[in-house]
């Protein structure tokens, strides 16, 4: 199994704190061979988190996800790998074309019917322990504040501990971050967890399944707001991983069960 682990540099990222990290990769199993260094978080001990970033018609989609247990990211790699044998982390022209091929083309390379592919990950998705917070905004600053506002949210409802660093694809998330983070009102509550958490943007290649993931559900969300009464397994699996839904979303979910 490819474990990937956090390792922590100082490069400035803001005037008050120099934190950073470099994404390496190891062919040895978290469980065998020579343990981490102190200054390594592993990816799959449920320390490491994800926040992508999408537009929307609705302006911005921020989303988290966090897992809930130990293993969470890996168990996704491995039913991967049990559907795709070991081309998983190949570069590969994906069989599915279109919009989830373009955003994961990792996740679609066993499929060849787009439906199928929609709605295999749909289904992994709801096995998946983990959580998803989501901010929604015409501007990136305050999606990202609304997304910092229902991840603090939910992981004091859930009385879990905060992931300990988030990777993301988008620059942006770096940029925003102090000033998102000042926006928000429930941030305070994990106290300087917004300073301290280390923030890698991911450029090192072929991005993360978990990465890719996420990426499909901020898309989904977004195809959600464009055409509500498309079919959309994914937004339907996410449903259920998010604590506080976004007004819009509310509104949205609220018409679905009038119509059914």
């Amino acid at each position: 199994m490819l474990a990937v682990f956090v390792t922590i540099s100082t490069v400035e990222i803001t005037s008050r704190k120099k934190v950073s990290a470099d994404i390496i990769g190891s062919k040895s199993s978290s469980r065998g061979g020579a343990s981490p260094a102190t200054d390594q978080l592993v990816v799959d001990a449920g320390e490491v988190g994800f926040v992508v970033q999408r537009p929307a018609p609705g302006g911005i989609v921020t989303l988290f996800a966090s897992p809930y247990v130990v293993g969470t990211w890996s168990s996704l790699s491995r039913c991967w790998k049990d559907l795709n044998g070991d081309r998983q982390f190949m570069i590969a022209q994906p069989r599915v074309k279109g919009w989830m091929s373009d955003i994961a083309s990792a996740l679609c390379q066993p499929f060849q019917d787009a439906c199928n592919a929609e709605s295999t990950i749909g289904a992994a998705l709801i096995r998946l322990p983990m959580g998803v917070a989501i901010g929604i905004s015409t501007d990136p600053s305050e999606s990202l504040s609304q997304g910092l506002d229902a991840y603090a949210e939910a992981v004091l409802g859930e009385r879990r501990q905060p992931v300990r660093a988030l990777i993301t694809n988008h620059g942006d998330v770096l940029s925003e971050w102090q000033k998102a983070a000042k926006q928000s009102w429930r941030l305070g509550t994990l106290g300087t967890w917004q300073n301290d958490v280390l923030l890698k943007v991911w450029s090192e290649g072929k991005s993360p399944l978990a990465l890719e993931l996420c990426s499909l559900m901020a898309e989904a969300i977004a195809r959600k707001q464009e055409i509500p009464s498309r079919w959309n397994p994914i937004f339907d699996a996410l449903e259920s991983k998010v604590r506080a839904m976004p007004p819009s979303l509310k509104v949205l979910q609220a018409r679905k069960k009038r119509s059914s």
